[in-house]
């Protein structure tokens, strides 16, 4: 491999006829001064080092706004967020003071089935012991006309007596054996 030489020779671009043009030449600069600028002045370039941009410039007011803008949006994002977390605990424990009440309802409702069922037996109980009761009654009242004849030494009352309490009391005790 070959490399082209670029001199007079072999130069492949040839040279520009005319002279060079002129550019125009900057200012000179002064030289820079070693001394400090005085004190309270700021520099005039660049942004201010600290604080807010100045009330008067356009693109101050522009970035103070949306900068209250995103505060205000990243508060009330806080408030949802908040309210969110706060609803979701309020809903969980609603959640379990229902199970409690359903707990509470599921026994409750037992308990009034219990009661219903010692209230139905006790009626039961109540239907046979009125029922004895009143098969019973005719005998003692037969019992106690016994009594009154022998008290009264009357013997035709006493025989009756008897006669009539033998049949109450039979029939009241097959109704109390049954």
């Amino acid at each position: 491999m070959s490399y082209p030489s670029y001199g007079p020779e072999g130069n492949p671009y040839p040279p520009q006829a005319g002279p060079a043009p002129a550019y125009p030449q900057p200012a000179p600069v002064p030289p820079p001064t070693s001394a400090p600028p005085p004190l309270g002045l700021s520099p005039t370039s660049g942004p201010p080092p600290f604080g807010l941009p100045p009330a008067d410039s356009p693109m101050g007011i522009t970035t103070l706004l949306l900068a209250v803008a995103c505060f205000l949006l990243l508060v009330l994002a806080g408030a949802g967020f908040g309210l969110y977390v706060n609803e979701r605990g309020t809903v969980s424990d609603t959640r379990a003071q229902l199970q409690e009440r359903d707990a509470q309802a599921a026994e409750a409702e037992r308990r009034v089935k219990d009661m219903e069922a010692a209230r139905a037996a006790a009626e039961d109980e109540l239907s046979d012991v009125t029922e004895q009761r009143d098969v019973l009654m005719p005998c003692m009242r037969r019992a106690q006309e016994i009594f009154d004849a022998l008290r009264g030494d009357d013997d035709d009352k006493l025989a009756t007596a008897l006669e009539l309490g033998d049949a109450a009391c039979a029939k009241a005790e097959d109704v109390v054996d049954s």
